[in-house]
């Protein structure tokens, strides 16, 4: 059997089996969110096998929700998705407004001296045709505009100087105190580095959606509003699924967020006692990433939301999330900042691998084309995961008895951070719900046509004959 080549093309000889342990991989960020919940939704609706869900950036948000049985909190009227799609989850932070208004006051007083000349000279051909028709009547117009302009300069002239550098002042003032909250609140250059920025866009708003869907999936019989802390909803979703992992839409659940402090990508894992071992014991060579895992039970449980937040929150973008990392590993006690990790371009393909995984369909939200209009900020996030991408194609090649199916869209249809849709040419407007229609038309066409149907009739055939009756211990290549 040949796995998956570079391309994302597969073989004919790759083959799905429902009786592996199966790891559903999704991978994007921003909008993305869309596009991943729409495939996971068709996999789940033809019943495809996922023991476990990993996630990187706004995948994590898919696998939580859908580790428990909430993917519903995701779709419908009043899931995530819509309230995305209504309210702006990125919003620019209120001292980078407040520097963009003293810039432009600032520059508004500087070239209001050439409004004026350009508006004169406007005026120009007007007054010359005047002096022709009315000659004596202009005259006297002009007059009077001089003394009014003459006037208003003369007024003008006393306080340009402090109009023009007033703002400047003040906005140079707002990037010091950045630059110097930055330096004192993070302890490793890296972290310094990435903090002198501190985040363009604020994602409060994001924040309280993902904490409202969340909480509406798990409180259970509870008729309150979400706990005043967000250490008490990853406790009580924990618990959910400690009581209910192996049921029916019940799943493990791995995701990752970059600890700046350390330099290096942190999972965050809830798996089954004997896999959880095996995925401990990784090192160079049996994992992507070799760092501890934040074990999602007990004390690790508090850190859920916020691991949850920092997966979503790209650095630079977005302000950094400090997380108190559990006593008893390395850094233990201490507070580090935490950001998205897909910046970092490691794959998760050898991580599932170390959790058991014995095929692995993976979801990633970046296209194989790119649309003209990318922003910097689209290129950037897009160069990211494919990176990520490039990574785990390489550890296919490296482990090509695990198949491993790629779903991906064919060309990009929302920017990174269009949550309220785009307009398009005729007055129409692309949405989220656009987006999660392409993930399930995606997994129907690049997977569940081509691989899981065909394994289900061999399957079934194979059962009506008494040929063979597979298991969890069954052969791994078809």
């Amino acid at each position: 059997m040949s796995s998956m080549n570079r391309t994302g093309a597969r073989s004919t000889t790759l083959s799905y089996s429902p009786t592996r342990r199966t790891a559903i991989i999704l991978s994007g960020e921003g909008t993305a969110i869309a596009y991943l919940t729409g495939a996971v939704k068709a996999l789940e609706a033809v019943g495809t096998r996922m023991d476990l869900l990993v996630g990187k950036g706004a995948g994590a948000v898919v696998a939580c929700f859908h580790s428990v049985e909430a993917g519903n909190k995701l779709t419908g009227a009043d899931g995530l998705l819509e309230a995305l799609g209504r309210s702006k989850p990125w919003r620019l932070r209120r001292i980078y407004l407040a520097a963009l208004a003293c810039l432009a006051i600032s520059f508004g007083a500087f070239l209001s001296p050439a409004v004026i000349g350009i508006l004169m000279l406007l005026l120009l051909p007007l007054v010359a045709l005047g002096r022709v028709l009315i000659p004596d009547t202009t005259a006297s117009w002009s007059v009077t505009a001089e003394r009014w302009l003459v006037d208003i300069l003369a007024g003008i002239e006393p306080f340009y100087f402090r109009v023009v550098s007033v703002p400047l002042i003040v906005f140079f003032g707002l990037a010091l105190m950045v630059a110097m909250r930055s330096l004192l609140t993070r302890s490793s250059f890296r972290g310094r580095a990435v903090g002198l920025v501190n985040g363009l866009f604020e994602l409060l708003p994001l924040e309280a959606l993902i904490e409202s869907a969340l909480w509406a999936a798990v409180k259970g019989a509870s008729t309150g509003g979400p706990p005043s802390k967000h250490s008490d909803l990853g406790a009580k979703y924990s618990a959910l699924l400690e009581a209910n992992l192996g049921q029916h839409g019940f799943r493990e659940l791995l995701f990752y967020a970059l600890d700046l402090d350390a330099g290096q990508e942190i999972p965050f894992a809830f798996l089954k006692e004997r896999f959880r071992g095996e995925f401990d014991r990784r090192g160079p060579g049996r994992g992507a990433i070799a760092a501890d895992a934040v074990e999602l039970r007990e004390d690790g449980a508090r850190l859920l939301f916020g691991g949850l937040m920092a997966s979503v929150s790209p650095p630079v973008l977005t302000p950094t999330v400090p997380l108190q990392l559990p006593l008893g590993g390395e850094f233990g006690g201490d507070v580090h900042q935490f950001c998205s990790a897909i910046s970092m371009g490691q794959g998760a393909v050898e991580d599932a691998i170390a959790a058991g995984a014995e095929q692995i369909v993976y979801v990633s939200a970046v296209s194989s084309g790119e649309r003209a209009s990318e922003s910097l900020l689209e290129r950037l996030s897009d160069a990211a995961v494919r990176r990520e991408l490039e990574h785990d194609l390489r550890c296919v090649e490296r482990n090509p008895q695990v198949p491993v199916f790629l779903i991906r869209p064919d060309r990009p249809r929302l920017g990174l951070m269009e949550f309220d849709g785009r307009e398009l040419p005729g007055g129409e407007r692309l949405k989220l719900s656009a987006l999660l229609a392409h993930g399930q038309r995606d997994a129907e066409r690049l997977f569940i046509g081509p691989f899981l149907a065909s394994a289900m009739l061999s399957q079934g055939t194979s059962d009506e004959r008494g040929a063979e009756n597979l298991g969890d211990g069954g052969p791994r290549e078809l």
